[in-house]
């Protein structure tokens, strides 16, 4: 039986996530970040936090996740500096609400 991808040889969670990202022609960790902004857009909006309040703060998140999935090699340094803008962004946009 013929397989279209290799094996895995994983004995830890970086190299499990590379291979996740290898079968996914590098889709993994953009995807992850998205469910990773989503999740904390929506539970912020759900406990009463204004969307400015809650885009900020899921932006945020998401900027520290996709570091730290910079580091073992999922995300590339362009989406990495793609959402410091969007945190840049709305944290100016919050400041000008506050006033």
């Amino acid at each position: 039986m013929q397989t279209i991808f290799q094996y895995p040889n994983v004995s830890n969670y970086q190299e499990l996530m590379q291979y996740n990202n290898t079968i996914t022609n590098n889709m993994f960790g953009p995807v992850l970040l998205l469910i990773i902004f989503m999740v904390c857009f929506i539970a912020t909006k759900g406990n009463r936090y204004s969307t400015g309040t809650a885009f900020t703060f899921a932006s945020f998140t998401t900027m520290i996740s996709s570091t730290m999935l910079a580091i073992i090699g999922i995300v590339s340094s362009e989406i990495i500096l793609f959402l410091i803008i969007i945190v840049a962004i709305s944290l100016f946009f919050l400041q000008k609400d506050n006033q």
